[in-house]
C-alpha cells in the first residue's frame, strides 16, 4: 500500500475475531518525492502474535504509524521467546516505523535489564485501559527528536530500576487515570519536558 512518487502511504488493517497471528511483512511508505508514510494495524479481538515486518516510512515527508491492538501486551528483552501478547525490545528497534500499542487491559515492560533504543526520530507511545507496568529492570529510550507516550486508565506503576530516556530533542509524557507510581530507583530523562499528570 505504498505510494510510488508523490502521495501519501496507505491504509493497511489486520484484523481478527479471535486470533491474528501477523508475521509477514508490510510497506506503507510515502512517494520518493513527497508524500506522508501511511498507517498499519495489526489486531486481535482475543489473540495477537505480532512479529512481522512494519515500513511506513517517507523520503520526503512524516514517517507513518503502525497499532498493535492487543487485550493485553508485554515488552520482553531482545533475547527472549516472544509468543502471544508479546515482543521483545529487538522487534520494536527493528520496524521502520512510529510504534503505537493500546491495550484493553494492561501493557507490561519485562526487560529483565535490557533496554529498548529505538531510531532517530521515532515516536513510541503505550495506551493501557487499565495498568502499565514494570515487572523487572530495564530502559526504554528514543533518539533525536523522538517523543515517549504512556497512557493509563488506571495507574503508571514503575516499581523497579526502570529508565525512562527521551535523548535528543523529544519529550516524556505520562498520562494516568488514577496515579503514577515512580518507586523504583529508575530515572525520566529528556532535554525538553517531561509531563506527568
Amino acid at each position: 500500500v505504498s505510494a510510488t512518487t508523490t502521495g501519501n502511504g496507505g491504509k493497511a488493517v489486520l484484523w481478527s475475531d479471535d486470533y491474528t497471528d501477523f508475521a509477514g511483512s508490510i510497506f506503507s511508505r510515502g512517494g520518493n518525492t513527497a508524500g506522508n508514510g501511511g498507517f498499519v494495524e495489526a489486531s486481535g479481538k482475543n489473540h495477537l502474535w505480532a512479529r512481522g515486518y512494519v515500513d511506513t516510512s517517507a523520503a520526503k515527508g512524516a514517517r507513518g504509524l503502525v497499532l498493535f491492538d492487543p487485550v493485553n501486551f508485554r515488552v520482553l528483552n531482545r533475547g527472549a521467546v516472544a509468543g502471544v501478547y508479546e515482543a521483545t525490545t529487538a522487534y520494536f528497534e527493528g520496524l521502520n516505523s512510529d510504534v503505537l500499542i493500546t491495550a484493553t487491559n494492561d501493557i507490561t515492560f519485562d526487560l529483565t535489564g535490557d533496554y529498548m533504543l529505538l531510531g532517530s526520530g521515532y515516536h513510541f507511545s503505550a495506551d493501557a485501559g487499565n495498568d502499565i507496568l514494570s515487572a523487572s529492570n530495564g530502559s526504554i529510550a528514543t533518539q533525536s527528536t523522538g517523543n515517549i507516550l504512556l497512557t493509563a486508565g488506571n495507574d503508571i506503576n514503575f516499581a523497579h530500576d526502570f529508565d525512562i530516556a527521551a535523548a535528543g530533542g523529544g519529550s516524556v509524557t505520562l498520562h494516568a487515570g488514577n496515579s503514577i507510581l515512580y518507586s523504583g530507583a529508575g530515572d525520566i530523562t529528556t532535554v525538553n519536558n517531561v509531563s506527568a499528570d
